[in-house]
């Protein structure tokens, strides 16, 4: 049986806390779009979520979503999926989730915007739809890893 010494185990503890606390503040300092739909009687979750850099992340899950697969998205495109998504957070506001729903959320650092729809109360403004279609045509191209690949 391997056995550590109480220095041995101290120093991997403080190696693994200064490594999660690294990449919490690299995901905090990220700049994320996220595509999400779901909803219904199981109220399971897609996400897309794509960061600035164009690593693209898919995951799914009834409340928080483990990503699983991953892929890369071409600089232009990325770059252009967050100046619209920005510009269309800026000009809209919506909350309106019904039953089976799709959402576009912007995270930037600690900011998060999100427009949600799925309702039938209020009218989905049509820069949203065309947006969400868009995004999710360009990632239905790709070719999702197990492993995040450069």
């Amino acid at each position: 049986m391997l056995s550590l010494s109480s220095k041995t185990s101290g120093i991997l503890v403080l190696a693994l806390t200064v490594a999660s606390l690294i990449g919490v503040k690299d995901a905090l300092g990220q700049h994320f779009i996220l595509l999400t739909e779901g909803g219904g009687v199981t109220g399971n979750t897609t996400v897309f979520r794509i960061s600035s850099g164009g690593e693209v992340a898919k995951g799914s899950g009834m409340a928080e979503p483990q990503f699983s697969e991953f892929a890369h998205l071409r600089k232009g495109k990325t770059k252009k999926y967050f100046r619209k998504t920005r510009v269309l957070v800026r000009e809209h506001t919506l909350n309106n989730p019904g039953n089976m729903y799709k959402a576009i959320t912007l995270v930037e650092g600690q900011k998060e915007t999100k427009l949600v729809w799925g309702g039938t109360a209020q009218e989905t403004p049509a820069e949203a739809q065309k947006l969400y279609q868009k995004i999710q045509a360009s990632l239905n191209r790709l070719t999702f890893h197990k492993e995040l690949r450069k």
